[in-house]
């Protein structure tokens, strides 16, 4: 009634700023053939495990067409992201959004819908991301953006007139034609684009 909860921690202290959810009542998400277009926002948050993006069609999306962000610095919403696949998809026109701080790429892995965080949470946060098989065309934010990423592959992906090839936080690591760049996500294989 007071608006307090009690917690039993077996085998772990809890810290003020740890974040904790239930895993038992995540969803899982299967996405398959379905076309998202026009819109001021993003077409799908993810805030869950089990998740399947495929065969789909992203035009016209303003943010991040795809944005897995549980957003633990301002809405204080949990939810990573695990065992994740996105394939066989198209993003067109997306991550448009010339200012705002969330758009980052066509697909984003991060901690916060903006971008507050980013850097502070270590990979982890999001494990297990597959991003495959897709093509990205005129996104001029960038493609993909991993932050706080643990474990996946990134392959086979047409990129093609976008800001970036691959945008997690840092420094660019590699000037070919689409800029790479990374806050070196762990044990996340990333391999060239189709050409």
């Amino acid at each position: 009634p007071d608006g307090t909860a009690a917690v039993r921690t077996p085998g772990f202290e809890i810290a003020v700023g740890d974040f904790l959810a239930n895993e038992n009542v995540f969803a899982s998400v299967r996405v398959s053939g379905c076309t998202f277009a026009n819109s001021r926002a993003r077409a799908l948050l993810l805030q869950t495990e089990d998740v399947l993006v495929e065969n789909c069609s992203f035009r016209g999306i303003a943010l991040p067409a795809v944005l897995a962000a549980p957003d633990m610095v301002f809405w204080n919403e949990v939810g990573p992201s695990r065992n994740v696949t996105i394939r066989d998809c198209r993003f067109e026109r997306c991550a448009t959004h010339p200012t705002h701080a969330g758009c980052l790429g066509a697909v984003a892995f991060k901690t916060t819908h903006g971008r507050a965080a980013e850097g502070k949470y270590p990979p982890g946060v999001h494990r297990d991301v597959r991003i495959v098989g897709n093509e990205f065309a005129d996104c001029p934010r960038g493609a993909i953006y991993l932050a706080s990423v643990k474990g996946g592959e990134i392959a086979d992906n047409r990129i093609a007139r976008c800001g970036a090839e691959v945008v997690p936080d840092g420094d660019p690591v590699d000037e070919a034609p689409a800029r790479q760049a990374a806050q070196e996500p762990v044990g996340v294989l990333v391999t060239r684009k189709r050409e």
